[in-house]
């Protein structure tokens, strides 16, 4: 009998150092948002996590899908990770840009929604997976959006050489849907900073109501150029907040009179097409320009049939 005690004893202690094993739950917070068609739109959600023991779990991926388990029309290649104590739960913000080649492809299925899905895993690959349903709805239906943003100088030019403290102006074009208060900020990293880390200062705030329509143009307010070196100037939204970085575009400051700025030369681009879905082996191929030593490539996200 004593025997018998001190086996179960045993295997009491070895259940008692055994880790718990966690029971995670996935919910998004809303259940559900308009995208449009037509144009790519920006969505905000906020992922909740609630588990039963304590942990980390992370997801490496979200995927649109036709369905929960259907064909995957997309995926965003971004990681969120989030301790969470027993008992407990944790939210985790994120802005995903859709497609609108995306919203097409799903709308030629016959589709009308669209699911974005997420699988949160914890180190031993305990997971669990939550999804938020995006309808695909009119422009107008989806709400306000800011869905591209391009931005150049008052030349149109995306790179200047001045001199010392020449008046100098940027343009930045939104393209959007819906109606709604827009706020942004100008913002400019000086030569202190753009040599390592950027760091930028505020230049001036944005705040205007845009009616319906598809494009606005916003002036910036004068550039500095009191001081030699490079510059770094972007418009960045607040509010709605958009799907994307902020574009960048960079201006030097020199001593010397700057020359002649040349004329832009056309780039005819063979591939991808307009409003192709990259992947990560997507090939850039464009025609040679006579003269060139060297190219710039630049990508930005556009919700535009351009």
């Amino acid at each position: 009998m004593q025997r018998i005690i001190k086996s179960a004893a045993v295997i009491l202690a070895l259940f008692a150092s055994c880790p718990a094993v966690a029971a995670l739950y996935v919910s998004t917070i809303p259940g559900s948002q308009n995208v449009s068609l037509g144009q790519s739109t920006a969505v905000t959600l906020i992922w909740s996590l609630s588990t039963t023991a304590s942990n980390t779990f992370s997801s490496t991926q979200g995927l649109l899908r036709a369905s929960p388990t259907g064909t995957i029309l997309g995926t965003v290649n971004t990681t969120i990770s989030r301790t969470i104590a027993a008992l407990g739960t944790a939210q985790a913000s994120e802005t995903v840009l859709v497609p609108a080649d995306v919203v097409l492809r799903a709308h030629k299925l016959g589709l009308t929604n669209i699911i974005y899905q997420r699988s949160f895993c914890d180190p031993v690959k305990t997971c669990a997976s939550g999804a938020i349903t995006l309808n695909i709805t009119s422009p107008l239906a989806a709400g306000f959006n800011i869905t591209s943003e391009s931005l150049a100088f008052d030349n149109g030019a995306p790179v200047r050489i001045m001199g010392l403290k020449q008046p100098l102006a940027a343009v930045a074009e939104l393209a959007y849907s819906g109606t709604g208060m827009l706020q942004a900020i100008w913002e400019v990293a000086g030569p202190a900073s753009t040599a390592g880390e950027p760091f930028y200062r505020p230049l001036g705030q944005v705040r205007q109501y845009l009616a319906s329509g598809e494009t606005v143009k916003l002036k910036s307010p004068p550039l500095p150029t009191d001081t030699t070196g490079l510059y770094l100037l972007r418009l960045r939204i607040t509010d709605p907040v958009p799907g994307f970085e902020a574009p960048v575009i960079r201006y030097f400051v020199g001593r010397g009179r700057p020359g002649k700025e040349l004329p832009p030369e056309p780039l005819v681009v063979v591939s991808p097409a307009p409003l192709a879905f990259l992947a990560s082996d997507t090939a850039f191929v464009w025609e040679p320009v006579q003269g060139a030593k060297a190219y710039q490539l630049e990508v930005y996200a556009t919700g535009r049939h351009t």
